[in-house]
């Protein structure tokens, strides 16, 4: 295979990563929008906490697919702050003063300012992007080590993702136990390894794994699967007995979402490479216009909801939620089109 091909396959699996990201998001949002307005022992509130189940791999999803670009190049320091930080920061600042305007304004000039300084909503995930971009001169000389690499990504989930999963866990049975132990780890400070810069590495790590030591297609969709229906059977059981969730089994930091991100990353990196069709420029523009329809569709949603009266409780959760999520979703995208096409707010959504 030629390094053209190499590259465009490369770049079409993470788009398609990157619109299969964005659709859960969406999903993510539908369903926590009255998630908390009905009681989680009800059949709306365990529906709303399996879609979440179902939707939380994708903010770990953009960030592999960020470390796969960034840490597979040595991108100056200057350069990262004048090109991809900058482009970031004023990203931000069109849309938080965009969203805080329209829908807080009627809430005086202090909310307003707050809002749009924290990032309204769906906005926080810039900051989280710029944090990770600043330390990636730092990340990529790690990442350029096998051992250092792997090192980081085996003590990332020992010490971030199983332990405190572990220690949550045991609160439910012990409370004080878990408490004594909880005390005792978290004076360890493993901060270093902890956070999105975790998925991070592992994005980067995924991307070059050789094909030959990836699972199997079937394995892999195995392990999706359990590592999706044990969690929501457990939650759906704890949610009926006790009227409350399990919240690490709901978190972006779980043992599960990491079984379930890194499975759709590599089934997704698999297809590519059986695949021998050449570029899939569909896939590829709805990949380049994602942003777009991220940072739009939380605007979807509220007007949806204002509007027209379309939200996660019109319908049965069970089929509402994907229903609600695809008509955001096809608007979002539709509306980032045709924002592409805008000159000058083209660059507002990355273009």
């Amino acid at each position: 295979m030629s390094e053209t091909s190499t590259k465009s396959k490369r770049k079409d699996y993470l788009d398609l990563l990157r619109i299969l990201a964005s659709y859960t998001v969406v999903i993510g949002h539908i369903t926590t929008q009255y998630m908390y307005a009905v009681t989680p022992g009800s059949h709306e509130g365990i529906s709303f906490r399996a879609y979440v189940v179902v939707c939380d791999m994708c903010i770990p999803l953009f960030c592999m697919i960020s470390g796969a670009l960034f840490l597979s190049r040595q991108i100056p320091i200057e350069k990262m702050f004048k090109k991809y930080i900058l482009r970031i920061v004023l990203i931000f600042i069109f849309w938080s003063l965009l969203y805080s305007v329209l829908f807080e304004h009627s809430n005086g000039l202090g909310t307003l300012l707050s809002s749009f300084v924290r990032g309204y909503s769906h906005l926080w995930f810039l900051y989280m992007i710029v944090g990770l971009y600043i330390v990636t001169p730092i990340l990529a000389k790690i990442a350029q080590d096998e051992t250092l690499l792997k090192y980081f990504i085996v003590i990332g989930v020992i010490f971030f993702l199983v332990i405190p999963e572990a220690l949550q866990l045991l609160s439910l049975v012990s409370e004080k136990s878990a408490q004594y132990l909880s005390s005792a780890y978290s004076n360890m400070g493993m901060q270093t390894v902890s956070g999105y810069a975790l998925f991070y590495m592992l994005g980067y790590y995924l991307d070059k794994l050789d094909k030959k030591k990836i699972l199997p297609i079937p394995v892999l969709f195995i392990c999706f699967i359990a590592a999706l229906v044990i969690p929501i059977l457990l939650n759906s059981v704890y949610c009926l007995h006790n009227d409350q969730e399990i919240s690490i089994l709901l978190s972006n930091f779980s043992v599960g979402n990491l079984i379930r991100s890194s499975c759709a990353f590599l089934i997704v990196k698999h297809i590519y490479d059986w695949d021998n069709s050449g570029e899939h420029p569909v896939i590829f523009f709805l990949g380049k216009i994602s942003l777009g329809a991220y940072l739009i569709h939380q605007m979807v949603i509220i007007l949806l909801n204002h509007k027209a009266g379309i939200n996660s409780l019109t319908f049965d959760p069970v089929y509402g939620v994907p229903l609600v999520s695809l008509i955001v979703f096809i608007i979002a995208y539709i509306l980032s089109f045709l924002v592409s096409k805008i000159p000058f707010l083209n660059k507002t959504i990355g273009i």
